[in-house]
């Protein structure tokens, strides 16, 4: 198969599909997608693979997503948490302790985002895990006798 090298990419390889991927970037842009762009796009930061690093498919820098809660960053950090999901910047990075403390919500750590509690529930520790019921409303817990 003959076909042209994408536009700002020095080295590619071709999928089963037939499809070019870049897997090496010209200097001043970095690999999303197998594409050569000039900036990482917004949730995502460079990162660069050593080009002696035979396991790899792709050389010299690529874009990789922020850490969790971490809407913007660069290479050296978080430059943006996620407010959205409940995420504030604690000064390294972004944490979730604002969640904790917003009425009639908790954290939710298998979706990594804070979640409203159950309806009449004010405070709670889990989706089905009231502490506090909001006015009007009884809290009762199970019993086994």
């Amino acid at each position: 198969m003959c076909a042209a090298l994408p536009t700002d990419c020095t080295q590619a390889t071709v999928d089963a599909s037939g499809r070019v991927l870049c897997t090496t970037c010209a200097s001043g842009f970095v690999n999303l997608n197998y594409q050569c762009v000039s900036a990482c796009p917004s949730g995502t930061m460079s990162q660069t693979i050593a080009t002696t690093n035979l396991n790899a498919l792709i050389n010299g820098s690529y874009c990789v997503p922020c850490s969790p809660g971490c809407s913007d960053c660069t290479s050296t950090g978080c430059t943006t948490c996620n407010a959205v999901l409940g995420f504030t910047a604690n000064g390294t990075g972004c944490s979730m302790t604002n969640c904790v403390n917003q009425t009639g919500t908790f954290y939710n750590t298998s979706v990594s985002a804070c979640q409203t509690c159950v309806t009449g529930c004010q405070n709670c520790s889990g989706a089905s895990t009231c502490q506090v019921c909001t006015s009007g409303m009884n809290l009762f817990t199970n019993s086994s006798t």
